[in-house]
């Protein structure tokens, strides 16, 4: 079990550096499980780079607490699509990512999303997508409760799909403060 608490630098704008920021090459595994981060002043990136499928990441990120974080990202996930990532069962709440940053990132990675609780957050869009276009792998976000999220982007959506095909399956949405519950970019055929 891990804590992280009242950690960070506040810089102008809300945006900070990350209070937790894990850049892994060629790892095979990643375990993150069990923590309180809150009260901190920038998120948790996790960037992660492999030359080959064999030594693609395997990460688990489950029954994890992040509250009442500031200036920033709670979750920016970024790598390549050989890396998978499991969220299951966190409890993402009350965090403040800022007008212009997201509560959730992900960029190019394959996530299973499953079993989340996001509440209470604002930010830019609540979960911004982005993956590859014509890969297999997919992104899929399955069996989370969204409630009470406040995006502050021009269309105020929850999900917002920048490009790639992810599955947004039997998730729970009531967000009075947004307009819409996805967003998407437009294609260009």
């Amino acid at each position: 079990m891990n804590d992280v608490f009242i950690a960070g630098v506040g810089i102008l704008n809300l945006t900070s550096p990350p209070v937790i920021d894990v850049g892994l090459q060629s790892t095979r595994e990643f375990i993150l499980q069990n923590s309180f981060i809150a009260r901190n002043k920038g998120g948790m990136y996790l960037t992660a780079t492999t030359p080959s499928a064999s030594t693609k990441l395997r990460a688990n990120i489950t029954n994890n607490v992040f509250a009442h974080n500031t200036h920033g990202e709670v979750l920016n996930l970024t790598g390549h699509h050989y890396q998978n990532i499991f969220l299951y069962e966190n409890y993402i709440f009350n965090n403040s990512a800022g007008d212009f940053r997201d509560v959730i990132h992900v960029r190019n990675l394959v996530v299973n999303f499953t079993f989340n609780t996001i509440t209470n957050n604002t930010g830019h869009y609540i979960v911004r997508s982005f993956n590859m276009v014509n890969t297999k792998p997919t992104q899929e976000f399955t069996k989370s409760l969204f409630t009470g999220n406040n995006a502050t982007a021009i269309y105020r959506a929850v999900f917002h799909v920048g490009s790639g095909n992810p599955k947004i399956n039997h998730n729970y949405l009531v967000n009075n403060e947004c307009d819409f519950e996805l967003e998407t970019n437009p294609v260009n055929g």
